[in-house]
Order: structure tokens, then C-alpha cells, then sequence
């Protein structure tokens, strides 16, 4: 059986690592990883994962969710994980 194929999209280096070794802990292949949305984009476009894992706040720019609703509407079919952390909710 095939692993899934997951970019990981997170601007904030140690977090994106830290879930980049989750993922592979879990045997998922890391294809792609970037810390904006334009690189993201074109590693989705180029490599066509299984599903990209996001971060809602990328800073300044376009938000992870700029990036999930571009990926919907380009790739319906791929999967799209959503994540964030606040410091006081």
C-alpha cells in the first residue's frame, strides 16, 4: 500500500519541523514543506500530495485559509488539515 503524500505548510520553523516528525512517525511521506503560501502553491501544483496540513496564521500575507480555499477550488479532490495555536484563547 502507498503512504500518503502530505505537504506540511507552517511559518514558524520548530512547529513545522515538530509536525513534519509527527507526520513521518506516523508513515506519512513529507513531500513538501514551506513557510509561505507561494512556495506551498507550487510544490501542490508540481507534486500533487494525498493532502496538505496548513497553518491558519502564516503572518503577514495571505492566511492559511486563503491557501485551503485555493487548494479546494484548484484540487477538490485533496485533503486539507487546518491547524493553529493561540497563546490565550
Amino acid at each position: 500500500m502507498a503512504r500518503l503524500r502530505v505537504i506540511v505548510v507552517e511559518d514558524d520553523d520548530f512547529t513545522r519541523s515538530t509536525v513534519i516528525s509527527a507526520l513521518q512517525m506516523q508513515g506519512l511521506d513529507v513531500v513538501g514543506q514551506a513557510a509561505a503560501i507561494g512556495p506551498a502553491m507550487k510544490f501542490v501544483q508540481v507534486l500533487r500530495p494525498d493532502a496538505v496540513v496548513v497553518d491558519l496564521d502564516l503572518g503577514s500575507g495571505p492566511t492559511g485559509m486563503d491557501f485551503a480555499i485555493a487548494v479546494r477550488k484548484n484540487f477538490p479532490t485533496m485533503g486539507i488539515v487546518v491547524l493553529t495555536t493561540f497563546e490565550d484563547p
